[in-house]
């Protein structure tokens, strides 16, 4: 089967993938990535797209079938961004200055996993 779509990792800003924040997707076992690229004039606001100044930041919002599953993955993409980041420390710093969607700090994002 073709897969849907890709998700850049190099140009995520999420800094712990875990579960999405209520707020944004009430489904369970749903968690988030967040990526940023520089703005384009046709973006718009919504649910998935945010403007951040002369940046966009892009919410990827993935569902897993059920709790382990989703643990499954954010463990796995939690490792994937770690390795990406240890090999490539120039990009902490463009990160670092983010601050996400959510209104905080990325580096200060909290999720309490409580499903």
């Amino acid at each position: 089967q073709e897969p849907l779509g890709s998700i850049d990792l190099g140009a995520c800003i999420t800094e712990n993938v875990t579960i999405s924040p209520r707020e944004i997707c009430a489904r369970f076992n749903t968690f988030m990535l967040e990526s940023r690229r520089p703005a384009k004039s046709s973006d718009r606001e919504s649910l998935v797209l945010v403007r951040q100044g002369s940046f966009t930041i892009i919410r990827h919002l993935l569902s897993a079938d059920s709790r382990e599953e989703r643990v499954e993955w954010c463990t796995i993409l939690n490792q994937a961004l770690d390795n990406l980041r240890a090999w490539d420390p120039k990009e902490e710093d463009s990160r670092s200055e983010t601050v996400s969607s959510t209104g905080s700090s990325s580096k200060d994002s909290v999720s309490t996993d409580i499903w």
